[in-house]
């Protein structure tokens, strides 16, 4: 664990500097993953409604939902970011039973599920920054779909759709590390 923490550090304190060099907009010690290197951590969501909430596998089979589950330490709830170039990256789940699966998002107010690592387009996210470390994951398959969580927040469903403004907290997203 203290090697992805590690990794996780090196990617936090060269963020400004990765994100000012492409041209994208990043406070100091955003903490938000970059191009340059993996990361490691769970994903929280910034929906007031559903503050406290992680992004969590239901189970580690092939299809397996994601959804909002009230944050603790599991594997379910770990994520791994693999830069796969031009600034995208895939997300897998930390979690050993579920090694080689990838997020997949397959169109707007489609379910997100974790299919087979494959490389394509519908398991590339990209980092939209924002301010205080919030992002948005913009889906390559759908340029104009975010992650979000269904019905404004209000349910733990997790879909793509339409990215919205940099307010639209059910569409914002923080790392944790877990130590």
């Amino acid at each position: 664990m203290k090697g992805l923490t590690a990794r996780f550090a090196i990617a936090c304190a060269a963020a400004p500097l990765v994100a000012l060099a492409a041209g994208v907009p990043a406070s100091a010690g955003s903490g938000a993953p970059v191009d340059a290197a993996a990361a490691s951590g769970r994903v929280i969501n910034g929906d007031g409604d559903t503050s406290g909430t992680c992004l969590e596998i239901t189970d580690t089979g092939r299809g397996s939902a994601v959804v909002m589950a009230r944050c603790h330490v599991n594997a379910h709830q770990g994520w791994d970011l693999v830069p796969v170039g031009s600034g995208y990256f895939t997300m897998r789940s930390h979690d050993a039973d579920a090694a080689g699966k990838c997020l997949t998002g397959f169109g707007e107010g489609v379910q997100v599920e974790m299919r087979s690592c494959n490389g394509q387009r519908t398991q590339q996210w990209f980092i939209l920054y924002h301010a205080n470390g919030w992002f948005q994951l913009q889906n390559r398959a759908q340029s104009s779909q975010c992650l979000d969580v269904r019905s404004n927040g209000l349910s733990n469903v997790v879909q793509t759709w339409l990215c919205g403004p940099a307010n639209k907290g059910n569409q914002l997203w923080h790392w944790h590390t877990v130590s």
